[in-house]
């Protein structure tokens, strides 16, 4: 570990085979007039970085307006800053599999909320010279956030990802609200 804060943890990794590479993982804030704060440390954290770097986290904002279903639009001043910040770091998102959305405001109907809040972003080095990877946004019962999960895996090495299926059989109230479940 590099350096840490309440709002963030950089650290260096080191392969078995000596290369290095840098993580990062963020906790964006959630106030609207404290976001500028966490695009300023990324900023920062970016002047830093020489070597691949893999950045995630909570980042407690979408990236386009597109990332939310529901609710009032998101504030496009907020929405572009945090974006101008991810080019300014020369990050970009990696994507990822499983349900698109990794938020909810665990409403019912019309009231329901999904945003893409949580992502991995990584910059060009990381990205073209070292590693195969597949993040995945995973199944959650708990918590309002999708437990995000990368898997990485040297070039030379094929990505073995088996997905895990539940046994388990749920419903949730909720989709009793749509038409088509009522008849299920």
């Amino acid at each position: 570990i590099t350096s840490y804060s309440n709002h963030y943890i950089d650290a260096e990794i080191q392969n078995a085979n000596g290369r290095s590479w840098r993580c990062t993982g963020i906790y964006g804030h959630p106030e609207a007039n404290q976001k500028k704060h966490t695009w300023t440390l990324l900023r920062r954290l970016a002047d830093l970085v020489v070597s691949p770097w893999l950045c995630f986290g909570d980042f407690n904002e979408v990236l386009n307006l597109n990332e939310k279903m529901g609710g009032l639009d998101r504030n496009a001043r907020m929405v572009a800053d945090f974006r101008e910040s991810v080019k300014d770091c020369k990050l970009e998102d990696v994507g990822c599999r499983g349900h698109h959305f990794t938020w909810s405001n665990r409403r019912f109907g019309p009231h329901y909320i999904e945003e893409i809040l949580d992502r991995f972003m990584c910059n060009q080095k990381w990205r073209a010279e070292f590693y195969d990877w597949l993040a995945t946004n995973l199944i959650h019962w708990e918590s309002n956030h999708c437990p995000i999960m990368m898997v990485v895996q040297n070039r030379q090495i094929s990505l073995n990802y088996e997905k895990r299926s539940f046994n388990r059989i749920h419903y949730e109230d909720m989709w009793s609200l749509y038409d088509e479940c009522k008849n299920i």
